[in-house]
């Protein structure tokens, strides 16, 4: 437990009563400094652990890590032979590597600060409870503290990874020398890139706080702005952008990459003893200390980004919830109990979007189609009623499926007394999943005819994403039942209870392979009803597969809700 500021000096009350009314802003001595790197210290490892003990804690969320380490463990070994094979090719000749790590420099440091962004945007600004107490000494030590944090989730998913390949690389090469010349030259990109993120993660916290929109159109707002920043530098990367936006990547690649990062990357070859040249040496030794003292810009501006987000008087300016009476539900869903209950749930999404927050997952799979898009424009018409079916499927299970039980909160108590079947609740969550997701079916149908996909082939992608769409609810519904999570969680600054990893990886996984064979039994994104009716055995064990799963999955939920029913 790090001291607090009334402590650092003398324990009278008048210096208590001094030290809480500066709000916790730190001094510039250094002894205050060396403190202040010692508590955050404290406040780190004390997190770190915290974090780790969640996870040992939680056999749930245990096993999901530990699935996901075991689909990674073949990637990683793929990725070590080619580091090797890539070493073996260069052979003693590296400096014939020099322009490629020049041209990494910059978008290594952009990938460092972006994870380290997503990261300090996804565990919040401000600190949860438990953490509480621990931040009870300097602003300062707080941010270092917070920072600290984001450099071992660096270390962990990639810097260690990067280690490990260059190591390969260097067996390849015939020289032992470069992983250490890299681990040694990481240190000031991984200091600019964790700074410049944890920076910009404070200014996103504090335009979040003065949009005066509500949460959900801030949300779709990003969601555009991710999908915007993608496809421009998608654009100026090929060279097929806007002029402006070509002539400031050339300013950029010419000028900035060709002096600051070349000199920095020259670095890497002489730390590893690759080259040797003074003259070289020095230009290198002045670009780090250049990157060093931009993290220390960095730095200073987010300790003041953070004592205007935690000592400020501002006043939060999301939409105001006004008490009204419930709306009725409209015509079709209103015919049914299941209709009226999917209703509720599409209420509450448009009231508190933070129910849908782990959708946010399936924006990865987002960027692999706009890659595409861009690549190949003439065919994204051609495609769409395929994109449709995925995004029907994924979203008709994963929006309100996954945790039936955790989902419902203080709500579930009066569901399961209640005299109404609680498997109306149930149906409800998927005929609710499925209204959301018909609409980029929809779309993507009308996308299809409209660019002179046959329409019967379009047709047969509508039904196979309806019927797709209704089987992944059951299994999504099957899924949250066996493994449900009632404790809340902090994603992105607001707490709220989200669906397990395990149903959640596994549902996306499984929807994505079951989906893809369908694509190729019908022969999508063309598919001919000809093929269907010659030979149809593999549609129809496809067919019962598909429902099989659904409403075994649907069963299961059914019979854990009554079970609980009184």
């Amino acid at each position: 437990m790090p001291r607090r500021p009334d402590s650092a000096g003398s324990d009278t009350p008048s210096s208590r009563d001094s030290s809480a009314a500066s709000g916790g802003r730190h001094s510039s001595s250094l002894p205050s400094l060396r403190r202040d790197l010692r508590h955050g210290l404290v406040i780190a490892r004390v997190d770190l652990r915290r974090s780790r003990r969640a996870l040992v804690d939680d056999p749930a969320r245990f096993v999901s890590v530990l699935i996901v380490g075991l689909l990674l463990i073949p990637l990683g070994l793929a990725a070590v032979g080619g580091a090797y094979g890539l070493g073996r090719a260069f052979g003693d000749d590296l400096q014939t590597a020099v322009p490629y790590a020049r041209s990494l420099v910059l978008p290594g440091v952009g990938v460092l600060a972006s994870i380290v962004l997503f990261y300090r945007l996804t565990v919040g600004p401000l600190p949860d409870h438990p953490t509480l107490p621990l931040t009870s000494t300097t602003t300062r030590a707080v941010v270092v503290a917070a920072l600290l944090t984001s450099v071992a989730v660096l270390v962990l998913w990639v810097l260690a990874p990067l280690l490990v390949l260059s190591t390969a690389f260097s067996l390849g090469a015939g020289t032992v020398a470069l992983p250490i010349g890299l681990a040694v030259w990481l240190v000031p990109l991984t200091a600019v890139g964790a700074t410049s993120g944890y920076l910009c993660s404070l200014w996103l916290a504090r335009i979040d706080r003065r949009l005066r929109i509500p949460r959900w159109l801030k949300i779709l707002g990003w969601f555009l702005l991710t999908v915007a920043l993608f496809l421009g530098w998608q654009a100026v990367a090929s060279g097929s952008g806007h002029s402006l936006l070509e002539s400031g990547y050339r300013l950029l690649s010419e000028g900035v990459v060709a002096s600051t990062a070349g000199a920095y990357a020259d670095a890497l070859v002489l730390t590893a003893g690759i080259v040797s040249s003074p003259d070289r040496l020095a230009v290198s030794g002045g670009v780090s200390l250049l990157f060093l003292a931009t993290a220390a810009v960095a730095f200073t501006r987010s300790v003041a980004n953070v004592e205007h987000l935690w000592f400020d008087d501002e006043t939060r300016t999301d939409a105001v919830a006004v008490s009204r009476p419930p709306a009725r539900a409209p015509a079709p869903l209103a015919w049914s109990q299941s209709g009226r209950f999917a209703w509720h749930y599409l209420l509450l999404a448009r009231r508190a979007p933070r129910r849908l927050v782990h959708l946010t997952m399936l924006v990865f799979f987002l960027f692999p189609l706009l890659s595409f898009a861009y690549s190949a424009p003439g065919r994204v018409l051609e495609f769409a009623p395929t994109v449709g079916v995925l995004a029907c499927a994924l979203v008709t299970g994963a929006s309100f499926c996954l945790n039936p039980l955790g989902d419902e909160r203080g709500a579930l108590p009066a569901i399961l007394l209640s005299s109404v079947d609680a498997t109306y609740a149930l149906r409800g969550r998927i005929l609710a999943g499925f209204t959301l997701g018909v609409v980029p079916l929809a779309l993507g149908a009308l996308a299809g005819v409209g660019s002179g996909v046959d329409p019967a082939s379009v047709v047969w992608l509508v039904v196979l994403g309806v019927a797709l769409s209704l089987a992944a609810g059951g299994v999504a519904c099957g899924l949250g039942t066996l493994v449900p999570k009632f404790e809340p969680d902090e994603v992105y600054g607001v707490e709220t209870v989200r669906p397990s990893h395990i149903p959640l990886i596994g549902f996306e996984l499984g929807t994505l392979v079951v989906l893809g064979v369908g694509l190729w039994l019908l022969g999508a994104p063309s598919p001919e009803p000809a093929t269907v009716l010659e030979t149809p055995l593999p549609y129809v064990l496809y067919a019962a597969f598909v429902a099989a799963s659904g409403v075994l999955g649907y069963l299961g939920a059914a019979r854990t809700l009554r079970g609980y029913t009184v």
